[in-house]
């Protein structure tokens, strides 16, 4: 295609592009832009002048059902559209310097409904370069803008937080989108090539810049209730529940429990860096900054905070729970200590941060260090 001028063909005897009217033909003035095959074989082709296909058989470019327009209001200037496997049309309207409207419609039905984007964040400017479908999943992406579409609510949203650095993600531009044979999905940008695995044919994303703000990350962990807990530094806890469905919901009430009943001025106990579950008692666990804890118990409905001076005021970098019940706990220092009971011991000083523990088999626990 060129963008706005003229559609070519690829002539294999002639081993060059050329324009054939036989195989693709539009009205004088439409100023091609984009084109897409549907299911049923005809040639869709957007152009400035609005959206119509090329039928080979009749070779005629169609732009009304039964000599009625297919949409009342027509679209103009469509600088990108998309046809999905449900053949619902995603359309593009863009000028020049402009942020452009997208649109889902249906020319058969002369259906239409604006649906939202989502840009980076502190983004003055963006610009849809095209969009694709994997495993049911549609992608729009292009100038500073990167996203997933949500059925749940009928509007693309972004799956990661472009400005939070512990992604590792740097994109302003996504170029192109393509799935190899293993089924990976792999990312063009102006920064480099990135490649995504997609689990199965669900995946859901959790914006946290609500809840946690500009607040960095620092763990997840999967709850026995069909929850998942995260923690940030310097935004506290949040609580999203999710359904057979992974419709995901945030728990308010949780998470207004969690804090309940904070020391007043201790700022600590919102850094965050760790957290866990104990499935014997299902008590939550978080380390903070500074030495803090917070144990929180879900059948009482309430959280105790503590600062154990055995922790020297060393900010808690790591739990697990071993298969004993017993609590395990890393710091920034090296400090490994264990409660057993409502008592706590220092096994041992590394002197080096505790980055990770994780339960091994016969009673050991695997310690990491950075």
């Amino acid at each position: 295609i060129l963008h706005g001028i003229d559609i070519l063909t690829f002539n294999r005897i002639k081993n060059r592009f050329e324009r054939n009217r036989r195989i693709i033909n539009f009205p004088g003035g439409w100023n091609p832009t984009w084109l897409q095959f549907d299911a049923s074989g005809r040639i869709w082709i957007s152009g400035k002048a609005g959206l119509g296909y090329f039928d080979r058989q009749k070779q005629q470019f169609v732009t009304a059902r039964s000599g009625v327009p297919f949409f009342s209001s027509p679209f103009r200037h469509i600088h990108r559209f998309f046809i999905d496997a449900r053949n619902r049309f995603f359309i593009y309207e863009k000028e020049r310097h402009s942020n452009g409207i997208l649109s889902l419609a249906d020319p058969f039905t002369g259906q239409r409904k604006h649906i939202r984007a989502m840009p980076n964040p502190q983004s003055n400017y963006h610009d849809f370069y095209g969009f694709t479908e994997h495993a049911g999943m549609i992608w729009g992406y292009g100038v500073d803008v990167f996203n997933l579409f949500e059925e749940s609510d009928g509007h693309f949203a972004t799956f990661f937080s472009p400005d939070n650095p512990d992604h590792g993600i740097r994109v302003t531009t996504v170029s192109q989108l393509f799935k190899d044979h293993d089924g990976h999905i792999w990312v063009a940008t102006d920064n480099g090539l990135y490649s995504m695995s997609i689990i199965q044919d669900h995946i859901r994303n959790i914006l946290t810049g609500r809840t946690f703000g500009t607040a960095a990350m620092t763990d997840i962990a999967a709850l026995a209730d069909n929850r998942i807990l995260a923690s940030s530094w310097g935004g506290r806890l949040a609580v999203y529940a999710y359904d057979k469905d992974l419709k995901i919901t945030e728990d308010q009430k949780m998470m207004a429990l969690l804090y309940r009943q904070a020391p007043k001025g201790d700022r600590q106990f919102n850094k965050v860096w760790a957290i866990a579950q104990a499935p014997n008692t299902g008590d939550i666990w978080a380390g903070c900054q500074a030495g803090r804890l917070i144990r929180f118990s879900p059948h009482a409905g309430k959280s105790e905070f503590m600062a154990p001076p055995i922790f020297g005021g060393q900010s808690v970098r790591s739990i697990a729970v071993a298969s004993d019940g017993c609590v395990w706990f890393g710091t920034d220092d090296g400090r490994i200590i264990r409660r057993s009971g409502d008592r706590f011991e220092l096994l041992a000083h590394l002197e080096s941060t505790i980055s990770c523990i994780h339960p091994g088999n016969n009673g050991n626990m695997w310690i990491g260090t950075l």
